[in-house]
């Protein structure tokens, strides 16, 4: 929550008074207040990764992103178990039979088994979207793309594309001749010679260098950058940028 704090203020969006997990409703203000703009999606992206991963729990503790207190899962029971479990447990209610003892007994085993295997299948999900993506660019290499800052790390900034809504990565060798401190305060690229700004929210144009589908990554080279947000939008330093070592290292995309 305070990594998404800082990054909402660096953007320019208007944060209320409390942004932390006894506020649920705070979040929904935020998305709120970046309707419309060009940076919907990033921020709408932003929150979703700042949230805690959900579990199945046979204790209702609410729904933290609808800010509801009263809250079950309900689908279809041709998707996931636990909706079938749901059912079951509504038609007993229904029918006058509900088995209280036995599913008090067995749904702490049902919620934590089916909450690992629901771990096991996002990561394929993603394993294969991220697949997609890079494939879906392999022949657009070497093309131009407009594209917005979404995040900015100790060895370049990683670029969500306007056209597709996929991201790469530019290398921090290649953005132009100088050496890039990374603030990691104000999360932001400094480039300590000529003074050059690249930050969350910026509007950026890249060429597509590389698609690696063997490791799912997208490479992009920087043509041109607006200027970032203004500085009143960043918050004050209070002490001296964090030097993190340049690394070649590359991540995963998501």
């Amino acid at each position: 929550m305070e990594k998404l704090q800082k990054s909402l203020q660096v953007l320019g969006i208007k944060i209320p008074r409390h942004i932390d997990p006894t506020h649920p409703s705070a979040l929904q203000q935020v998305i709120q207040a970046s309707e419309g703009t060009p940076i919907q999606a990033m921020v709408h992206l932003m929150v979703l990764r700042s949230l805690r991963q959900a579990v199945y729990s046979a204790v209702n503790k609410g729904h933290y992103g609808l800010a509801s207190a009263c809250y079950t899962h309900f689908t279809s029971p041709i998707r996931r178990y636990p909706d079938l479990i749901v059912h079951r447990i509504l038609k007993e209610r229904l029918q006058g039979r509900y088995r209280e003892a036995v599913w008090k007994k067995e749904l702490p085993a049902i919620a934590a088994h089916t909450s690992k295997r629901e771990r096991v299948a996002v990561e394929a999900e993603r394993e294969y979207l991220d697949i997609q993506k890079v494939r879906l660019m392999e022949s657009r290499v070497g093309k131009d793309f407009t594209g917005v800052i979404s995040s900015v790390t100790n060895f370049g900034l990683f670029v969500q594309l306007n056209e597709f809504f996929v991201e790469g990565l530019v290398h921090v060798t290649h953005l132009g001749n100088d050496f890039f401190v990374f603030d990691e305060d104000r999360m932001i690229l400094r480039g300590r010679r000529t003074g050059r700004l690249f930050a969350i929210g910026q509007k950026v144009k890249v060429k597509l260098a590389a698609a690696n589908v063997l490791k799912h990554q997208l490479d992009f080279q920087l043509l041109s950058a607006e200027p970032p947000a203004p500085s009143s939008h960043l918050p004050p330093t209070t002490s001296r940028p964090k030097h993190t070592p340049q690394t070649h290292r590359r991540r995963r995309h998501r």
